[in-house]
């Protein structure tokens, strides 16, 4: 997905995230499962979290927390 999203923005980086937001488990997995992923793939692996809180928490939260990893991969380059 951030591959892609960076294809449709002419982007050279891009973050993406997937995951469950609720208020139900969905694909057997429970509310709050997230993944993070920079592109391009040099700047790290996947990240999985575990959020907790109501559906418009979690979203703000995953949010928040790709937009801190992708200034943090950055910054270390």
């Amino acid at each position: 997905m951030a591959r892609g999203a960076a294809s449709v923005l002419n982007a050279t980086v891009a973050v993406a995230v997937t995951g469950v937001g609720g208020p139900r488990s969905q694909d057997g997995q429970p509310p709050g499962t997230v993944w993070v992923r920079t592109w391009p793939a040099e700047l790290g692996d996947p990240v999985w979290l575990q959020l907790d809180g109501s559906p418009e928490s979690i979203c703000q939260q995953a949010c928040s927390q790709a937009a801190h990893l992708l200034l943090e991969r950055l910054d270390g380059q």
